[in-house]
């Protein structure tokens, strides 16, 4: 039987809608803070809770809201920001929707407080779940303060699907970041358990707000641009090659000040660094483009995340081209040299955001040719007497060993003969295996660390700093000793020994990003696993990387030892073996 059409309840309609806006606390934060930067507030102050699930806090020095039109807050599609269609294109606001509040609301507790300046008395609203509890005279400071209890509390199945709590803290810093990075005219101030997590003062300018919020590294080695092309107006930084990520988590899009994601502008980013960064990394920036209004549509996502430009050919073209001259002036200014390493590597000092720091040196890996290298006769390490194939099927020790090493092919696969077989193993997986293994062994053993002379200073970003505090315990579980040290920073003063000469910033960050995107593990066992198979992978040899005879040596006599030398910790194998009956097929001999 089909069932009638009939038009839903307003609560569901409202949790529906609800859905759309608010994804988790990240979502309530950042639209909280969009209405106090429209407001005119020139400090924004930001209270969380377990991450913001159990309770956020936002509170502005702005306009306020007359008392008789509190009411009318929590009301769908009431909006002060525009009155007419033709109004979209000339936005200046970063809300205009009217759904905000309203969906807020439906899905937690949600308590008001806001006064204007020339009112004697302010006034208090609370609202449950969509209905108005209370609406009263009260006394407050000039501005609104709106806090927000217990969100989802309304839609139980919707809380499940939330994060950890220190996972959704970073989310809502990395919101209130972003913000804070397009509005340097305005102070942000960020609590949580009494500590806070992020405290900006006013500045006068995009670049110098930029300077307080990004780490050293990129502060000291970011390019700044600042161009007019195909009528767009592009500015902000970017980071030399040399800085890099795991994820395209730390680039930042600003169009007319609004903070969004865009896949068309991250093309046009990456074609930028095409050739000059290493494959799967990702550069740090933060670009804002300024375009006329008529030229880009804001009304496409629910959520304000996503924009449609009227003509993306022309935008991409901008980007990429103002990007890709910046990255080429650079490199002709500073010509390469061939290091020891056989990389080629840029010095000097370019001017980067701030010109008192000494300028990193980044290295731009060369093309090498993909062909077949051979070893000295003299190296080898085959007996000629042992059946290779039940090596492999018993695992027994001194199968890699007594096979014959013959060279590299592709800079990646190391080529062994073996009693009528041919061997190619891949040496990026192998020691993966291989430092897998050892960090995995710190369960059973006692810990091996390696204590640095000096500490490593590393300074982070407030969202990452919040995650890292988190898997804290797990890191020293493996062998690290990491205090905190200032403000979003960290002293490290032992790493484990199988980890020790590895660039550890890239490290934990790489760990960071991963872990995030993540989610909800299951114990502290499977974090731990995960992280250590991060950090294997991240320290392992690369493809394109010469190893030397005793290199290879050590390689093989390492996979001897461990357990489960078949498959790397992502599950691919670490060698493939040819016997002579498929070499008899490939030559069509059989």
């Amino acid at each position: 039987m089909k069932k009638p059409i009939i038009p839903m309840t307003e609560e569901l309609a409202a949790k529906i809608a609800a859905g759309e806006v608010v994804e988790r606390p990240s979502s309530v934060v950042k639209e909280l803070v969009e209405n106090a930067v429209d407001a005119g507030a020139s400090r924004i102050e930001i209270d969380l809770e377990e991450g913001g699930i159990k309770s956020i806090r936002v509170i502005d020095d702005g306009e306020g809201i007359e008392a008789s039109q509190v009411p009318l807050v929590f009301e769908r599609h009431a909006t002060s920001k525009i009155s007419s269609f033709d109004d979209l294109c000339r936005l200046g606001t970063l809300g205009f929707r009217g759904e905000a509040m309203y969906s807020i609301a439906a899905v937690s507790r949600v308590d008001l407080l806001t006064r204007r300046r020339e009112d004697t008395s302010g006034t208090r609203c609370v609202v449950e779940g969509g209905r108005m509890a209370a609406i009263v005279e009260a006394g407050c400071p000039p501005g609104t303060s709106v806090r927000v209890r217990d969100l989802f509390y309304a839609m139980p199945a919707r809380k499940k699907f939330l994060k950890r709590p220190s996972t959704e803290q970073a989310r809502c810093l990395d919101i209130v970041t972003g913000l804070a990075m397009a509005n340097p005219s305005i102070a942000f101030q960020v609590r949580a358990k009494g500590r806070i997590l992020i405290n900006l003062q006013s500045t006068e300018s995009i670049m110098d707000r930029l300077y307080l919020l990004r780490d050293k590294d990129f502060r000291g080695g970011a390019l700044e641009i600042d161009a007019v092309r195909e009528g767009v107006h592009i500015h902000g930084a970017i980071s030399s090659p040399e800085i890099s990520r795991s994820s395209s988590k730390e680039i930042n899009w600003f169009v007319n000040g609004r903070p969004l994601r865009d896949a068309l502008l991250n093309q046009a980013l990456m074609a930028a660094y095409r050739g000059i960064i290493e494959p799967k990394r990702y550069p740090v920036a933060v670009l804002f483009l300024e375009v006329p209004g008529e030229e880009v549509d804001v009304n496409v996502h629910p959520s304000k995340l996503e924009v449609r430009f009227r003509q993306p050919g022309d935008i991409f073209r901008a980007v990429s081209g103002t990007l890709s001259e910046r990255l080429s002036i650079m490199c002709e200014r500073e010509p390469p040299v061939l290091d020891k390493s056989g990389s080629f590597s840029y010095g000097g000092s370019r001017g980067g955001l701030d010109v008192n720091e000494s300028f990193p040196r980044y290295r731009v890996q060369s093309e090498e040719k993909r062909h077949f290298v051979p070893c000295s006769p003299q190296m080898r390490f085959l007996d000629g007497n042992k059946e290779a194939d039940e090596g492999i099927s018993s695992g027994r020790q001194g199968f890699f060993s007594e096979l014959m090493y013959l060279g590299q092919v592709a800079g990646l696969y190391l080529v062994f003969s073996g009693n009528e077989i041919i061997v190619l193993l891949d040496q990026h997986a192998a020691h993966e295996r291989i430092i897998f293994e050892k960090l995995k062994a710190s369960r059973e053993k006692d810990i091996v660390s390696q204590r640095l002379m000096l500490p490593d200073i590393i300074e982070f970003t407030p969202g990452s700093f919040a995650i890292l505090m988190d898997l804290l315990p797990v890191l020293e579980n493996i062998g690290f000793e990491i205090e905190p040290y200032g403000e979003n920073t960290v002293s490290i003063r032992a790493v484990p020994s199988v980890l020790a000469g590895a660039d550890m910033k890239r490290v934990i960050l790489d760990t960071i990003d991963e872990m995030e995107n993540t989610g909800n593990l299951s114990g502290s066992e499977e974090k731990r696993d995960k992280i250590i198979i991060l950090m294997a992978c991240h320290d392992a040899v690369r493809g394109s990387h010469r190893l030397n005879e005793v290199e290879v040596a050590a390689l093989c006599s390492d996979l001897d030892l461990i357990p489960n030398a078949r498959t790397c910790p992502h599950g691919r194998p670490l060698f493939v073996v040819i016997d002579e009956r498929e070499l008899e097929r490939l030559f069509r001999r059989r």
